[in-house]
């Protein structure tokens, strides 16, 4: 059985920005008083949100933030996803506990879903 991808997912974690994608129109307030702004396009909404980090410390703030509302952060082995940058916060210990990973795993599979 398919696991669909979760409502809303910690896309990337950039040095400077955060992206969120999220289509549940429960959390666009919360995401917006978070200082998040929907990313636009044209004549079309988007589900993505991009959050500003000026430091690592306002990074660290925002996973915070996100892992305690529930969302999950993107997980694989390419590239630097935002749990692996998670991780290294954990490491670094600027941050604590465990949060959500989902990783795509294939159209047979799809999401999977794990503490970390």
């Amino acid at each position: 059985m398919e696991n669909e991808k979760p409502k809303c997912l910690v896309i990337s974690v950039l040095s400077r920005e955060l992206l969120v994608s999220c289509n549940d129109r429960n959390f666009e307030n919360r995401l917006q008083s978070m200082g998040g702004r929907q990313v636009g396009r044209r004549r079309k909404p988007s589900d993505e949100w991009s959050f500003s980090s000026a430091s690592e410390e306002e990074t660290v703030e925002l996973l915070t933030r996100f892992r305690d509302l529930g969302i999950p952060l993107a997980g694989g082995s390419s590239g630097w996803p935002p749990s692996s940058v998670f991780k290294l916060f954990r490491e670094k210990g600027l941050l604590t506990g465990s949060y959500l990973e989902a990783e795509y795993w294939g159209p047979t599979k799809g999401w999977i879903l794990r503490e970390r």
